[in-house]
C-alpha cells in the first residue's frame, strides 16, 4: 500500500511537471562534461551507471526523484554518466563498481564509497 501511496505521488509530480525530470537530470557525456566545472561554486551529484546493472536499474528512479527535488536549486545539480556508452567521461573519475556516486565540488571529487550488503553479509 505505501508502494502505491509513493506511485500516486510521483505521478502527480510527474504530470504537473511534464518533462521536468529531463530537465533536472542532466545526462553528462564527453561533449557535455565540461558543464560540471564551468561554475566551481556548484555542486554536482552525479550517479555513473550501466545498463546492465542491476543496482543501477533499482536506484534509477530514486535518482530521478532526487534530481527533481534539487532540480530549483542553483547550488547544486543532478547527472549521471552512462559508464559503459560514455567511457570517455565515466573514466575520468575512478570509478570500480557500477552504481558510482560522485559529488564534485569545488573542483574536488569525493566518491561515495559504500558496502553493498546481502543476506549473508549481515553473519
Amino acid at each position: 500500500m505505501r508502494e502505491l501511496k509513493w506511485l500516486v505521488v510521483f505521478l502527480f509530480v510527474a504530470l504537473a511537471f511534464g518533462k521536468a525530470e529531463e530537465a533536472c537530470l542532466k545526462n553528462i557525456t564527453e561533449n557535455t562534461f565540461g558543464m560540471l566545472f564551468e561554475n566551481p561554486e556548484k555542486a554536482w551529484l552525479i550517479k555513473v551507471y550501466t545498463n546492465w546493472c542491476g543496482h543501477c536499474k533499482r536506484l534509477a528512479p530514486v535518482w530521478e526523484e532526487v534530481a527533481l527535488l534539487l532540480c530549483n536549486n542553483a547550488s547544486i545539480g543532478v547527472g549521471q554518466i552512462d559508464g559503459e556508452a560514455d567511457s570517455a567521461a565515466s573514466s575520468q573519475f575512478e570509478v570500480d563498481g557500477y552504481p558510482t556516486i560522485l559529488l564534485l565540488k569545488n573542483n574536488r571529487t569525493y566518491i561515495y564509497d559504500c558496502l553493498l550488503y546481502t543476506s549473508d553479509a549481515a553473519d
